[in-house]
This record gives C-alpha cells, structure tokens and sequence, in this order.
C-alpha cells in the first residue's frame, strides 16, 4: 500500500496474474479506451504483461499503481518524473522536480462518483510527503472534459493547450497541461 484515505487505498500493482488480469480486462474496454490509450489498439495478455511487469511494486521509474474503492479494485494510476523530453514540451525552465500523473477508473460502475478525485487527493498528498517535488502535472485531451473537471476539483490549474500532443486513434489531439504546484 503507498496510501490509503476514507475508503479509497492506492497500491503498487503486483506481478500476481490477477494485477494484470484487471488491466486486461480494462484496457480491452471501449469505453476506457476512448481516452486511455485508444480503441485501435489491441492488448493482448502478453502486452499487458510486457508492459507492466517492470513496474510492479515499485520498481520502474513509473510507478504502476491499482486504486481500490472499499477494497474492490476499480482503476489504475501512475506517477513519475517527468523526462527531459516532456520538460522540453511542456516549456519548463529551472522548475524544479516535477511529476507527472495519469489514470482511469476501470471498473465504469464506479465513474462519475467523485472517486476519480478521492484518488488524486490521495495520490497528491503520498506525492508530497515522500517525493517534494515542486509541481505534478497531467495533459488530458481537450475533450475530455469530466477529466478535467475532476482535475479542477483537485486544485491542478490550466497552464497551456499542448497543439497536437497525443497521438490517439491515428490522430494528434491537442491536451491542456494542468499543474498542481506544491
């Protein structure tokens, strides 16, 4: 566990097949996928496995995490500093320690509750306690609007609009980056 509020409990995903059982299920989902990821993409097992087996319980630069709602796991969230690449992007100079932050609730029965921002509030406060950094961000597509509404409930503020920052279903769309300043 890297924390736990209320009802809501983020851990570190694990290397047991039931971690990676969920996000089969939940990256095959498309209406997930609308926003993570892409409904043109396929996963398979082995790509989900592939791509979170180095990041189970802790130990990748990205920190693959499951967030449990009254011990039912219902979504997935990462965080990690950001690269010099997304550094360049995001237009940052001498900024300090900055992380980055993305998730979804996987589980559909439990979004639009308010869980979404029960699960950001958590991760925020771990994220200052153990890590300082000086901002979080997170780019959410333009028209992603719940998610951004939930961002906003959270404290992050729009800095920018990135033009053409993610490549989603064959096109680039453009992203608002948000920052959280500690």
């Amino acid at each position: 566990m890297i924390c736990k509020k209320g009802r809501i409990l983020i851990r570190y995903m694990n290397d047991e097949i039931n971690d990676f059982l969920l996000m089969y299920k939940w990256l095959n989902n498309q209406e997930i996928l609308k926003y993570y990821e892409g409904r043109d993409k396929l996963f398979t097992m082995d790509k989900i496995i592939d791509k979170y087996k180095n990041r189970t319980n802790g130990c990748d630069i990205v920190k693959s995490c499951i967030f449990e709602y009254n011990h039912l796991p219902i979504g997935y969230i990462q965080y990690y500093p950001i690269d010099e690449k997304e550094y360049n992007e995001y237009g940052y100079k001498d900024e300090g320690i900055i992380y980055g932050i993305d998730l979804f609730i996987g589980n559909t029965n439990y979004q639009n509750k308010g869980l979404g921002a029960q699960v950001i509030n958590c991760l925020i406060q771990y994220i200052r306690l153990n890590i300082k950094p000086n901002k979080i961000v997170i780019d959410p597509r333009v028209e992603n609007k719940r998610a951004i509404r939930c961002y906003e409930k959270c404290g992050f503020e729009f800095k920018k609009i990135i033009p053409k920052h993610e490549l989603h279903e064959g096109l680039y769309h453009d992203t608002y980056l948000m920052e959280f300043i500690i």
